[in-house]
C-alpha cells in the first residue's frame, strides 16, 4: 500500500471518529425531532410549528424542564387534549410560542414551582388550569377567545403569582377558586370577557387583586363570592361592564383605592362590614347616586 493511500484511510478512519463521537454528545431533540405526544424528559427548544390530530400535544415527564416553544406554535384538537400536560412535577419553564385548538392549553396538576411565561393560548375550554401544588408564576401570555376560564388557579394551590397576562373573550378571565391560598392576581388586562374580567368564589383564601385594568365586561368586572376569605382589592381599575364594577358578597373583604367607571350597575356593591377607603366612583348606575354600597366611594374627577 503506497504511502499516500495509506494517508487517505488514515484520514478517513479519523473522521468517522470524530463524526461519531459528534453524534454521540448530541441531544435527543437535535437528532429526533419532537414529534405530537411525545413526553419531554430534558430541557427542549422546538424547531418547527407541531400540528396534533388527537390527544395531548406534549407531555413534561421530568423535573426541570424547561420547555422553549421559542416562537413556533403546537396545535390540536378541540375536542380533546392538552397542550402541555404536566402531573406531580417541580421547576418546569414552559415559555415563547403559540398553543391553540387544544381544549386546553397547559394543564398544571398537583406540581410545583411551574412557570408559564409569554405563551398566546386559544383554547376550546381553558387556557391555562392549575390544580394543587404551588409556587407557580404565570406572567406576561396572552389568551384569547377560550371557552371557560382563561386562567384558574384551584385545587387548594398555594402561593400562585398571576401577572402582566392579558385575557380578552373568555368566560371567566382570571377565576381563583376552589379552596386556593395565598393567590396573587397583579397587573394583568382583562377586557371583553363575559361573566367577570378577574375574581374570587369557591372558598380561596387570602387573594390578593393589585392594579388589574378590567374593562367591558358583559356581566361583573370583578367579582369576590361568598366563601371568599380575607380577598384584599388594591387599586384596580374598572370600567364599562355590564352590570356591577366590584361586586362582593363576602363581609371579609378589604378594597383600597379602587376606581370604578361607566359601569352598567353599581361602581362598588358591597355588604355591611366590607372594609374600604380611598375608592373612586363616577358615571355608574346610569350616573344615579349612590355609586357605591357597603363602602365609601369619593368621585372620581
Amino acid at each position: 500500500m503506497g504511502t499516500t493511500t495509506h494517508r487517505f484511510l488514515l484520514s478517513i478512519g479519523a473522521s468517522v471518529g470524530v463524526l461519531a463521537l459528534a453524534s454521540a454528545s448530541l441531544p435527543a431533540s437535535a437528532v429526533d425531532p419532537i414529534a405530537c405526544g411525545d413526553v419531554i424528559t430534558t430541557s427542549t427548544t422546538l424547531t418547527q410549528d407541531l400540528v396534533c390530530s388527537s390527544g395531548n400535544g406534549l407531555e413534561i415527564g421530568a423535573n426541570g424542564v424547561v420547555l422553549d416553544l421559542a416562537g413556533f406554535t403546537l396545535s390540536g384538537s378541540p375536542t380533546t387534549g392538552v397542550g402541555v400536560n404536566l402531573a406531580y412535577r417541580d421547576n418546569v419553564v414552559v415559555a415563547n410560542g403559540t398553543i391553540e385548538g387544544f381544549n386546553v392549553g397547559v394543564e398544571i396538576q398537583q406540581s410545583t414551582r411551574v412557570s408559564i411565561s409569554k405563551v398566546n393560548i386559544a383554547t376550546r375550554d381553558r387556557g391555562i388550569n392549575i390544580g394543587g401544588g404551588g409556587g407557580h408564576l404565570i406572567e406576561k401570555n396572552v389568551i384569547a377567545d377560550v371557552g371557560r376560564d382563561g386562567v384558574r388557579v384551584g385545587g387548594e394551590s398555594t402561593g400562585t403569582v398571576v401577572t402582566k397576562n392579558t385575557v380578552t373573550g373568555a368566560v371567566w378571565g382570571i377565576s381563583v377558586t376552589d379552596n386556593a391560598v395565598g393567590t396573587v392576581v397583579e397587573k394583568n388586562i382583562a377586557t371583553g370577557n363575559e361573566n367577570m374580567g378577574v375574581g374570587a368564589f369557591g372558598a380561596p383564601s387570602g387573594t390578593r387583586f393589585l392594579k388589574n385594568v378590567v374593562s367591558t365586561t358583559r356581566d361583573h368586572g370583578i367579582i369576590i363570592g361568598a366563601g371568599a376569605a380575607n380577598s384584599y382589592l388594591e387599586k384596580n381599575e374598572v370600567y364599562t361592564s355590564g352590570q356591577v364594577g366590584i361586586k362582593v358578597e363576602d363581609s371579609r373583604t378589604t378594597l383600597i383605592k379602587n376606581i370604578v367607571v361607566n359601569n352598567g350597575g353599581l361602581g362598588i356593591q358591597a355588604p355591611t362590614g366590607v372594609t374600604g377607603s380611598g375608592n373612586l366612583a363616577a358615571g355608574n348606575n346610569g350616573g344615579v347616586d349612590p355609586q357605591c354600597t357597603g363602602v365609601v366611594c369619593l368621585p372620581y374627577i
